[in-house]
This record gives C-alpha cells, structure tokens and sequence, in this order.
C-alpha cells in the first residue's frame, strides 16, 4: 500500500502541473494510470467515475474548459481519500 501511497502523490503532483500548464494529454494520461490501482482497490465512486470519464475522452479534441474544474475536483477527492 506504501507504493501505491508514494506513485499516487506523484501522479497527483504531475497532474496539478498539467492543470497549470492546461496539457489536456498529460492529465489524460494521468489519469488512465491511476485509475487501474483505484479500481483495484476499490476506491470511492466519485474518484473512479471521475478518472474514468477523463481517460475516455483519449484522443478526442481538446475538451472545453469544464474539463480543469473536473479534473481539479478528482485531485482534492484523491487528496482526501489519501488523508491529505
């Protein structure tokens, strides 16, 4: 659980950057990798729904702006799930 602990908070820093620097394709992918271990571990709802919906939105054209507020959303989830 250490491990997942530490890759999780990595992935969540690197996710606030490509929220600051609006790199749609960073978040994705962040987002695709986090969410196997989430489901694993079968974390709350409201985080894997979430991470689901942005890793669906592969390859699709930039999405609107709502987008930022959602993934926003999932890292203060993530963060509280993880006790932060």
């Amino acid at each position: 659980m250490e491990g997942f602990f530490i890759s999780t908070v990595n992935s969540i820093v690197l996710l606030n950057n490509a929220v600051t620097e609006k790199d749609f394709d960073k978040a994705q992918y962040l987002c695709h990798k986090m969410l196997p271990m989430f489901l694993q571990i079968q974390a709350p709802i409201d985080v894997t729904s979430v991470l689901k919906h942005i890793d669906s939105l592969r390859g699709e054209n930039r999405p609107d702006d709502s987008i930022w507020e959602e993934i926003n959303e999932v890292i203060e989830r993530i963060e509280n799930y993880l006790g932060n």
